[in-house]
């Protein structure tokens, strides 16, 4: 869902992540492209593939699906949370309910355009 709202709605023309290798979870039986591949493949499985490989840190972006597998799977060590000032009224919560309590520590925050951006890694 994220994948197609990049590449729909936020830069249509524009892939936003040039130069850096993308993995779209999917269902959906798409051709990979030169920078991007489309897999199916467990999340713990790809992560810990990806954490094997040369390269620097992982990096996840996605929705509340993706969030809240890679919480239970203890597989996030930085929560980098951006704020658009939108109300929306209704929607799909970002953290479950029966997500266990973590704590986290502020490690930076930016704020531009009327977006603040949080970022917080585990205590």
């Amino acid at each position: 869902t994220t994948y197609h709202q990049v590449i729909n709605v936020l830069a249509k023309d524009n892939w936003p992540y040039k130069g850096i290798m993308t993995y779209v979870i999917t269902h959906r039986l798409l051709s990979n492209q030169d920078e991007v591949i489309f897999t199916n493949e467990q999340l713990f499985d790809l992560i810990q593939r990806l954490k094997r490989t040369e390269g620097k840190n992982i990096w996840i972006c996605g929705g509340a699906s993706i969030v809240n597998q890679l919480i239970r799977l203890n597989l996030i060590d930085e929560y980098r949370i951006t704020i658009i000032p939108i109300i929306l009224g209704a929607g799909v919560k970002l953290f479950e309910e029966n997500n266990n309590e973590i704590k986290l520590k502020l490690v930076a925050r930016d704020c531009y355009n009327g977006i603040i951006e949080i970022c917080y890694q585990k205590r």
